[in-house]
């Protein structure tokens, strides 16, 4: 006798809502630099996991999608815990490679979650629409018109717009500005074309405000 049988439908869509909410959040909270903020990934991410292990466990597929950098990350993630072990900040280094991991998890949940056109596009959708927020949010910052105080860190010459470090804001501005040229330049018709202009010119504006030099790492 088959014991199978299908998931609630709400189950199969608390992975992808999840792997959505994170990438709003993220922005919003600063960055997600403080430990508070690590932790709320975390802790999303365990739900993430936990609906999608329910909905593979219900179906029984365990059918895994390999990717061109799966051996790179493998070997990503032993160097990583090697180093830790070995490292003279021991606690710091562990709660490193455990972020890493997370990411790690992040990015297989996406493979395996966002398999359908639909759902690859809103995914696309909500990059871009936090890129052309966090550009115009930092713009308003460096004229001094920040209408959001609680993302008021007092007065920079670089455009930092809800992160802490404009080196981070930079590095997503560049992810944003390609997956928007990406997703927009298929269609060179009328408005699509205008508003791929408009948005990319915000965010490259706003990029080269940052005045970063190195995007992701931490240069002063």
């Amino acid at each position: 006798m088959d014991f199978k049988f299908k998931p609630p439908a709400y189950i199969s869509y608390v992975t992808a809502c999840s792997l959505a909410a994170l990438l709003v959040i993220t922005h919003l909270v600063k960055g997600a630099v403080q430990e508070w903020a690590v932790s709320l990934i975390h802790l999303v991410t365990i739900v993430d996991m936990t609906a999608f292990l329910a909905v593979r466990s219900l179906n029984w597929d365990w059918k895994w999608i390999r990717t061109p950098v799966d051996q790179p990350i493998l070997l990503l993630v032993v160097l990583s815990v090697l180093s830790s072990l070995f490292s003279v900040y021991p606690q710091t280094s562990l709660w490193a490679t455990v972020l890493l991991l997370n990411y790690v998890l992040f990015f297989y949940l996406t493979i395996h979650a966002i398999k359908t056109r639909a759902r690859l596009r809103r995914l696309i959708h909500i990059i871009i629409t936090m890129g052309v927020f966090l550009s115009v949010l930092g713009l308003l910052k460096r004229f001094d018109a920040n209408p959001f105080p609680w993302w008021n860190y007092g007065h920079s010459p670089w455009l930092t717009s809800t992160y802490m470090n404009h080196n981070h804001f930079a590095g997503y501005a560049e992810m944003s500005i390609s997956v928007t040229l990406g997703f927009f330049l298929t269609d060179f018709r009328g408005g699509k074309l205008v508003l791929m202009i408009y948005m990319t010119g915000i965010m490259i504006v706003a990029l080269a405000l940052s005045l970063s030099r190195g995007d992701g790492l931490p240069l002063a």
